[in-house]
């Protein structure tokens, strides 16, 4: 496997509550992860961030099977608050009809880095790679990089 060295998409990790709620309101006041050990935490099974977080942090956790899963017992107050990428919870919120309910919460808790990935049989080779850093890179700095990726968000309802 082969990468590009330029990180191409950073997925922010952020919470979600529902609207109004004793847990939004504490969170927004103190959104440290010290805050986090006083509610009731649900969050699913998936690549391995989960655990590592809660464990790191010491904070018990309830475990659904799916972000939905986690959302609905949020909207019925079986948990207060859920960690997940911010891409995944707005698309879920729309899915589940929530988006009215349920907010997700500005500060982020965590980054989830992606570079670009190819396979070593690819047929595009280290030239593609470096062509593609390059062009990353000035795509940064000219903002295009920013516009196109905030164009995708508001496009998934971020």
């Amino acid at each position: 496997m082969r990468r590009s060295k330029n990180v191409v998409y950073s997925i922010e990790i952020k919470a979600i509550t529902k609207a109004n709620s004793t847990a939004e309101q504490r969170l927004q006041g103190a959104p440290s992860v010290k805050t986090l050990r006083g509610l009731k935490v649900c969050d699913i099974r998936g690549n391995g961030w989960a655990e590592r977080f809660y464990g790191e942090h010491e904070i018990p956790y309830l475990e659904a099977k799916n972000v939905a899963a986690c959302l609905r017992m949020i909207d019925r107050g079986r948990a207060e608050v859920m960690i997940q990428p911010a891409a995944v919870a707005y698309a879920q919120l729309k899915q589940t009809e929530t988006t009215n309910r349920l907010h997700v919460l500005p500060d982020v808790y965590g980054r989830m880095d992606f570079t670009l990935l190819l396979s070593r049989n690819s047929e595009f080779g280290a030239d593609f790679l470096e062509k593609f850093d390059r062009t990353l890179s000035e795509m940064r700095e000219d903002g295009s990089l920013d516009r196109l990726i905030q164009r995708l968000r508001q496009s998934a309802g971020g």
